[in-house]
């Protein structure tokens, strides 16, 4: 590139912050590919619960509406949908969180 240090004012680091991923805490390895930020898979997760007190339903404590781009959706969805994750859950073994967790 050619930049010199005295070139570089200031440095950005981002991440895809909702992108989640469950792995085992033994091994430190990824029990299944994450889900990232934008998926949409647990659009039938947020309907569920939007039926039972509406979008706003946990707003008054995540500030929040139910929307699939939560991380919470995505385990749920996991723990639903991939057996070696529910299979980590029941042995204690599984970790969730975002990319910047794991």
């Amino acid at each position: 590139v050619g930049a010199k240090k005295d070139d570089i004012a200031g440095i950005g680091i981002t991440n895809q912050r909702e992108t989640t991923v469950a792995w085992d805490k033994v091994t430190g390895e990824p029990l299944c590919r994450a889900i990232v930020w934008l998926d949409l898979r647990t659009a039938e997760t947020a309907r569920q619960l939007s039926q039972h007190g509406g979008r706003d339903r946990f707003r008054a404590k995540t500030g929040l509406p139910i929307s699939t781009y939560f991380s919470a959706m995505k385990m749920r969805w996991m723990l639903d949908n991939v057996p070696d994750v529910k299979k980590a859950a029941d042995e204690e073994r599984c970790c969730f969180g975002t990319i910047e967790s794991w």
